[in-house]
């Protein structure tokens, strides 16, 4: 009994050990990926935003002193997409639409060079891609009612609220965040496997005490005491075997009066 019990707990504390590398790592993955998602959204956002709160403003500053010329605005932007660049948390990019190419030939590079690109600029949504350990986030650039004032459509028409003038585009390397998930995973599995270690000794040691070594106790008495039944049975503080010593004694006793 005391090897099956014993095996019963390996199996337990093995299958155990087995899920939790299996789901863990899907689990905490997902969840990195859903924070980083949320994260690239919120910095395309704000990427866009200050994109066309530069524009915006270089335009004022352009009506107040037309002398500065068109090329300021160029100017600024270009700027702010050098100090995009630096940052060391992600790649960035803007991609623009064919539209601002047609209207400003001026504009140099940053077309429409992949598919993702082109779906956001045909949906007019975010969308989002992982391979590996980089997460890829395009966002569409949408006019507000302003930005008609300097963008006009094929129809040379002022562009509509909404309408997609370019794409951010976002490059994040999740490294840190794959390694901190394979620290979280060794962390709570050796937690865990400690635990279930610990409670299945203390299991195995409980019963082992109270239930194996009184049975081979008594098992030892009964069969010392057919041949000697002077032998009195052992005495268990448990109130199970009590019970079951009080049994075979009284069952005992009725045998030797039947057998007299």
């Amino acid at each position: 009994m005391q090897k099956k019990l014993a095996t019963a707990i390996s199996l337990m504390v093995i299958a155990t050990i087995v899920g939790l590398l299996v789901l863990l790592p899907f689990r905490l993955y997902t969840r990195d990926i859903d924070i980083a998602k949320q994260h690239a959204r919120l910095v395309s956002d704000e990427l866009s935003n200050m994109i066309k709160l530069t524009m915006l403003t270089t335009k004022e500053v352009l009506n107040l002193n037309p002398t500065m010329g068109t090329g300021v605005v160029y100017e600024k932007i270009e700027d702010l997409y050098k100090e995009f660049g630096k940052n060391q948390d992600f790649k960035f990019r803007v991609v623009r639409s064919s539209l601002i190419e047609k209207q400003f030939q001026t504009i140099k590079g940053r077309r429409a060079d992949n598919p993702k690109v082109v779906k956001v600029f045909e949906t007019n949504r975010p969308i989002s891609n992982v391979d590996g350990v980089l997460l890829s986030y395009w966002s569409p650039i949408r006019a507000n009612e302003q930005c008609g004032e300097c963008h006009t459509n094929e129809n040379r028409k002022k562009v509509k609220a909404g309408t997609t003038l370019g794409v951010v585009e976002v490059i994040f390397d999740l490294t840190r965040e794959k390694q901190r998930s394979i620290r979280t995973i060794i962390e709570i599995t050796g937690f865990l496997v400690a635990m279930i270690a610990i409670m299945a000794f203390l299991i195995l040691f409980i019963v082992k005490k109270n239930l194996i070594r009184p049975v081979e106790l008594l098992a030892s008495t009964l069969k010392r005491r057919a041949n000697d039944p002077s032998i009195e049975l052992p005495e268990f503080r448990t109130s199970e075997m009590k019970g079951l010593v009080a049994a075979i004694d009284e069952c005992s006793t009725k045998n030797n009066e039947n057998s007299s």
